[in-house]
C-alpha cells in the first residue's frame, strides 16, 4: 500500500495524495520500529537469567555469522562461461549464408561491335586511369590508340 500511495502521489502531485503517503509512511515506520523493538526485547528477555547465553545472543545479533557458501563455485562459473564462449565461436565457424534469389537479367548482350581507333579516342580523355596506373614499361593501352591527331 505504501508503494502504491507513493506512485499515486508522484503521478498526481496532489497535496492530498502527499498527505496520504506521509501518513502511511509514518505508520509503516512506527510498525517497523515496534517490530524490531519487540524482537530484540524478546531475545534479551529469554536470556536475562543466563549471562553466558545473553552475551552469546548479543554477539550473534551484533556480528552475524557469515553467509553460507553458494552452491556454485568459481570453477562452475568458469566452466559455464567457457561453454558459452565456445558456442559463440562455433556459430562463427559455420556461417549461415542467406539465400539470394536468382533474378533474370533484364537485357542480354548477344553481339559486340568492334571499335575503331577513332571510337576509342572519342570515348577516352587525354589522361586515363589506365595510363596512370600501369607501369611505364607495360602500357595498358597501346600507344597507337593514345596518340592524339
Amino acid at each position: 500500500m505504501l508503494r502504491a500511495a507513493e506512485r499515486k502521489w508522484r503521478k498526481s502531485r496532489s497535496p492530498d495524495d502527499l498527505a496520504s503517503y506521509h501518513t502511511l509512511l509514518a505508520a509503516f515506520t512506527a510498525a517497523t520500529t515496534s517490530a524490531k523493538t519487540s524482537f530484540f526485547q524478546s531475545k534479551t528477555d529469554a536470556c536475562v537469567s543466563n549471562p553466558l547465553k545473553l552475551f552469546s545472543t548479543f554477539s550473534s545479533l551484533l556480528i552475524p555469522p557469515p553467509p553460507a557458501s553458494p552452491s556454485l563455485s568459481a570453477d562452475d562459473f568458469l566452466t559455464h562461461f567457457e561453454g558459452k564462449v565456445a558456442t559463440i565461436q562455433n556459430s562463427f565457424r559455420h556461417p549461415v549464408t542467406p539465400h539470394i534469389p536468382h533474378t533474370e537479367p533484364i537485357a542480354t548482350l548477344s553481339s559486340f561491335k568492334i571499335l575503331e581507333d577513332s571510337d576509342v579516342l572519342q570515348l577516352s580523355t587525354r589522361t586515363t586511369c589506365l595510363t596512370r596506373i600501369s607501369p611505364a614499361s607495360e602500357p595498358a593501352i597501346p600507344p597507337k590508340l593514345l596518340s592524339w591527331p
